[in-house]
């Protein structure tokens, strides 16, 4: 088993949801997910766009003590990789807890339309949310998975450039 297939076998468990949710949870869900994204989305480029900031260095360093018990087993690890394990372990969780509370937040506010009142369905929304969803929960699940592939003792698979381009192993932050 490699991490691409684990990566496709999970396609059916996001697309499942994508295609059985009706339009209004699909809309709301998709809400949901664009704050923590955009968030997630800004970090990546605060860290490409300017580099000599070391925002993923800074949480790396920051919250290594907290991660450190995962990285017990990795002695083979360079202090740059466990940094940079450390702090894609802490925008994981961060992406999660702005989840959360975009999530309450949204779900306390948000109005759908009457189950109970009869209208033409719209499929062409339904088509454009699931597709949205569908990216948005993909992608996440993919970036996380490929940045921790070092952590996960499986090989990586047919994916690998892919990986690569992601995060290289073995790289500097």
């Amino acid at each position: 088993m490699s991490l691409s297939l684990i990566l496709i076998f999970i396609i059916p468990f996001v697309l499942f949801p994508a295609i059985i949710l009706p339009t209004n949870k699909l809309k709301m869900y998709s809400l949901v997910t664009i704050l923590p994204l955009i968030i997630f989305i800004v970090l990546l480029l605060l860290e490409l766009i300017f580099p000599s900031i070391h925002i993923y260095e800074a949480f790396g360093y920051i919250f290594l003590p907290v991660f450190n018990v995962i990285f017990v087993g990795f002695k083979e690890y360079s202090l740059s990789e466990t940094i940079y394990l450390s702090s894609t372990i802490f925008t994981f969780i961060i992406y999660l807890i702005f989840l959360l509370f975009s999530y309450i937040i949204i779900d306390h506010n948000f109005t759908g339309s009457n189950a109970t009142r009869h209208k033409k369905r719209d499929y062409i929304a339904k088509i454009i949310y699931s597709i949205f969803f569908f990216l948005l929960v993909y992608f996440l699940i993919f970036y996380f998975l490929s940045s921790i592939r070092s952590l996960i003792p499986l090989e990586e698979g047919f994916f690998s450039p892919l990986f690569s381009l992601i995060h290289p192993l073995g790289e500097a932050i």
